[in-house]
């Protein structure tokens, strides 16, 4: 059995063989700054294998060409033409960073029309002054996340 990976990644030279989805993901360097003393490995490519079903669910449109997140175990095999080796991932789950990045924007709008909701109701009712300002700083640390979540990723499409 192999280790369990996660990568993030582009993708190059997808291939649709029946059921099964192959593609190249190219990783790498996760940071531009290595611990001392050690040395960043450039880029690597994986060869990434996963279901149809998967690699239609991963995407958030046809088009994303954001990159993917890859969960699954990396296994080290020998390409039968040439004989070399190299690293294979048989993917578990398989999603696109827009994806992902989308369903957080979904996150925090539904957290920030909860803190709007209890602030209403707690005003409404005539809450004590303390409860209401707790209420409107939760309100408010929620319309920040919101914001800057939308200045980071300003490509998504969730509700305004």
């Amino acid at each position: 059995m192999g280790a369990k990976v996660i990568l993030t990644g582009a993708v190059r030279d997808v291939q649709c063989k029946g059921e099964i989805v192959s593609f190249r993901l190219v990783t790498g360097p996760a940071t531009k700054n290595a611990p001392k003393g050690l040395k960043l490995f450039g880029p690597v490519t994986y060869q990434v294998q996963c279901t149809q079903r998967q690699w239609n669910r991963a995407l958030w449109n046809p088009g994303d060409g954001s990159d993917l997140v890859i969960e699954g175990f990396v296994e080290p095999r020998r390409d039968p033409e040439t004989g070399k080796l190299y690293i294979a991932v048989v993917a578990m789950s398989v999603t696109s960073q827009r994806k992902q990045d989308e369903r957080k924007l979904q996150q925090l709008m539904q957290a920030l029309d909860e803190a709007r909701s209890e602030f209403r109701e707690a005003k409404e009712r005539e809450a004590p002054q303390a409860e209401l300002e707790q209420k409107a700083a939760a309100f408010i640390k929620a319309q920040e996340g919101v914001e800057r979540f939308r200045e980071r990723h300003a490509e998504l499409t969730g509700p305004k």
